[in-house]
């Protein structure tokens, strides 16, 4: 399956997601492209809005000799699947099972997408259940498949946070404390839920703590102005566009706490990676992050934006050069300790899509 069997040339395949600049779905599809190369796999990666029609869609796949096509995100690659004379896989995005599927016409071209997809690919077993009984009647547990998010993280040795923070924003403080919140900007991720209280936090009790946001914008310009608008007045809150991926993890790295504030996750990869970098994870207690974190064990989970200040409280002396261990200190070291231990975090499945490509062919 590795190869053409008439001219052992390299097969191609079309790794297709939406995609932006600095984005998760970016380095999701980077991931698959070298997990398939190692097979003599050749991946192109293309977004959706690449192909302004189907005759375009269908010369790129007549060009290329596509073999077959995996698609991150049911909804958004669904115009290109239907009807498509090439067998595909698709890979479920946490928005297409919890928001997508709350509209009728989006569920609507899901379905269809779904019942002639060859497989599908859910990243956790709670996906992999809702996916099945979202199509109760139209799919079986037979073309449905688990495939952990292979994560990798290689931070920038360069990059100093505190140098890029204080150049950024001329900042005043020595040793900021870093709390990052990195996601696009969009309502589903909620980048604004925490806003408010952790500016209080940061003018009443810990002029220290500073919640970095850093994502890319996404198309919703008046959510994006909003966002700006709101962001730009609250002290102790720092906005950047976005980093490439090594400064990302760098920034990560060097934080007391990695948090999340979604309204939806599938499976957040942010998430695992802070893991396995050894920083804190906060949560918001929805089922993707439930699923990925044991509240207390490999991370903590909050409800509302005050819950969330506690939390995010007992991870400092993570971060502090302090060898004094009190409780306060011992409980997030063991914390993080069992995060970066669990397996399914440690767990890089090279090779796993090679398998679900050879049953989408």
């Amino acid at each position: 399956m590795a190869s053409d069997p008439e001219t052992n040339a390299p097969l191609a395949v079309l790794i297709l997601s939406p995609l932006r600049s600095l984005s998760g779905n970016l380095v999701t599809a980077e991931r698959i492209r070298k997990q398939l190369r190692g097979r003599r796999i050749f991946g192109f990666i293309k977004d959706p809005i690449d192909f302004q029609n189907l005759d375009d869609f269908y010369s790129f796949l007549d060009l290329y000799q596509v073999a077959a096509i995996l698609a991150v995100h049911a909804y958004h690659c669904g115009r290109l699947l239907q009807d498509c004379p090439v067998p595909y896989a698709v890979v479920f995005g946490g928005t297409d099972l919890n928001v997508n599927s709350r509209n009728a016409d989006h569920l609507m071209m899901m379905t269809d997408v779904v019942i002639n997809a060859s497989v599908l690919v859910a990243f956790t077993e709670s996906m992999a259940k809702h996916a099945l009984t979202l199509w109760a009647d139209d799919i079986s547990e037979e073309k449905m498949q688990i495939i952990s998010p292979g994560i990798g993280v290689m931070p920038s040795t360069s990059f100093s946070s505190s140098f890029h923070l204080k150049h950024l924003f001329s900042l005043d403080c020595e040793e900021p404390e870093i709390y990052t919140l990195a996601s696009a900007i969009r309502p589903v991720k909620d980048p604004l839920f925490l806003v408010q209280a952790f500016s209080g936090w940061h003018c009443a009790e810990n002029s220290k703590a500073y919640l970095v946001i850093v994502g890319p914008p996404l198309k919703d310009e008046a959510y994006y102005s909003s966002f700006q608008d709101i962001t730009l007045r609250l002290p102790g809150v720092l906005y950047i566009p976005g980093l490439p991926q090594g400064d990302l993890q760098a920034l990560i790295r060097d934080s007391s706490a990695l948090i999340n504030s979604s309204l939806s996750e599938g499976l957040s990869v942010t998430l695992l990676e802070a893991m396995a970098l050894g920083t804190p994870v906060v949560a918001r207690s929805i089922a993707g992050n439930r699923a990925a974190i044991v509240h207390y064990e490999t991370g903590l989970l909050y409800d509302t934006p005050q819950v969330l200040k506690r939390r995010a409280d007992r991870c400092i002396p993570v971060h502090r050069n302090d060898s004094r261990l009190d409780f306060n200190t011992v409980e997030p070291f063991l914390m993080v300790t069992s995060a970066r231990r669990s397996p399914p975090y440690c767990h890089s499945p090279k090779c796993t899509y090679f398998g679900t490509i050879e049953e989408t062919c």
